[in-house]
């Protein structure tokens, strides 16, 4: 785990950058593996197949390890958990980024103000990874803490502002 800030400014603008990320994590994907599986009993069942998922299952004339074999009532376990489901869950998001303005001091002067600034700023605005599910920011999940098994939880939200700072 490891993160970045930058600041900078330049006459009345200034920058605010932090990148913060996670390299060499493998998260267990739960909820792909739910979502994958045949078995009746899991109430996802055959008429949830993908297209993709049927044209690339498990045959003998086509062996795979992406897709297990194609069964209902998955009697011999081809869709229990395993590392199949094993995915990297490194990535670099872009956390905060602000931009800003400070207003000349003749503008702030005329309703008694010692500084006016507008700026914009953005929470989560990119997610660079190859982890295929929502998030690979999983955090706490099921009461299970920094467990790395994603069960499908809803992603970390992006955000906008527009703010106007006046200081008396």
């Amino acid at each position: 785990y490891g993160g970045l800030h930058f600041d900078a400014s330049y006459k009345q603008f200034d920058f605010s950058v932090f990148l913060y990320g996670s390299y060499g994590n493998d998260i267990f994907n739960y909820a792909k593996r739910n979502l994958e599986t045949f078995d009746f009993a899991a109430g996802v069942g055959i008429q949830n197949i993908g297209v993709e998922y049927y044209n690339n299952y498990w045959k003998p004339d086509r062996p795979t390890n992406e897709y297990p074999r194609l069964l209902a009532y998955d009697q011999v376990g081809n869709n229990r958990p395993s590392d199949a489901y094993v995915e990297d869950g490194s990535y670099l998001r872009l956390k905060n980024l602000q931009i800003g303005y400070t207003l000349p001091t003749t503008i702030s002067d005329k309703i008694h103000s010692s500084k006016i600034r507008v700026f914009i700023a953005g929470q989560n605005l990119v997610t660079l990874t190859k982890y295929s599910g929502l998030d690979p920011e999983i955090g706490d999940q099921g009461g299970v803490t920094g467990s790395g098994i994603d069960v499908g939880s809803y992603p970390t939200s992006r955000y906008y502002s527009l703010v106007l700072n006046v200081a008396f």
